[in-house]
């Protein structure tokens, strides 16, 4: 794996074709977990996804599109308009590199725009491979660690908070996670920000995680988020 701690003559020569872009936030996690949730996760996951692959794993992006907790002290949020500008930037600058395969793993649910600026890319630059995949994906081998149902995982969960308490435990404050799942449907996060809809900030059962759920679902998750890379640059390849 390579990374902004390489210099520029390692890039030159060392033979690798993907690059992988990770996306964070800095947004409230609950009265459990950091600010940072997002970031640590996303920066952690493109790491262990780049060791397995061979990537240029780039610095996680720590602010995108966190408007819909924004009535929380200590979010900090980018417009769509910006993050598209910022991803655009960074994506073009790898591609004057000649680097054609780029991953961005996402974090936050709330950067819908990322999706309108993959495709739009894509189309307008010949040989550009951009694919986005989420961080978290509750796919069925992680369910199947879950106690959770799927549709009560949304913010600083069981999976949230398992996955940090594996790896900076010291950052969760384990005697303050607690369930809570609002009686309304997902898509009202689309109009209501999170604290008319949850007061503590949480949407799923923080009191069900556990360190070895944590252990389990990082196993689960770099091995599927990376089959799901690399499954996506070869279906990319052989559309040409």
């Amino acid at each position: 794996m390579l990374n902004s701690m390489n210099t520029w003559e390692d890039l030159a020569r060392a033979k690798f074709e993907l690059a992988i872009i990770p996306i964070g936030s800095m947004e409230q996690h609950g009265p459990h977990l950091p600010l940072a949730t997002d970031f640590i996760i996303a920066d952690t996951l493109a790491k262990k996804v780049g060791e397995r692959l061979g990537a240029f794993v780039l610095p996680c992006l720590p602010f995108s599109c966190s408007q819909e907790h924004s009535d929380f002290p200590g979010t900090v949020w980018l417009s769509p308009a910006t993050l598209t500008a910022v991803l655009t930037d960074i994506v073009l600058s790898l591609y004057e590199h000649n680097i054609r395969q780029i991953a961005i793993i996402n974090q936050h649910g709330g950067n819908h725009i990322i999706k309108p600026v993959v495709l739009e890319l894509n189309k307008k630059y010949p040989g550009l491979k951009l694919t986005v995949h989420k961080a978290t994906p509750i796919t069925p081998a992680v369910q199947k660690i879950l106690s959770s149902r799927k549709s009560e995982e949304v913010h600083a969960g069981e999976l949230e908070t398992s996955l940090l308490e594996a790896i900076v435990p010291d950052l969760v404050r384990k005697n303050k996670a607690q369930n809570y799942v609002p009686d309304v449907p997902f898509d009202y996060l689309e109009f209501f920000r999170m604290q008319r809809l949850s007061p503590t900030g949480i949407w799923g059962n923080a009191s069900l995680a556990a360190r070895t759920k944590g252990e389990e679902l990082w196993e689960v998750i770099v091995e599927e988020v990376s089959g799901m890379v690399e499954e996506a640059m070869s279906r990319l390849k052989s559309a040409e």
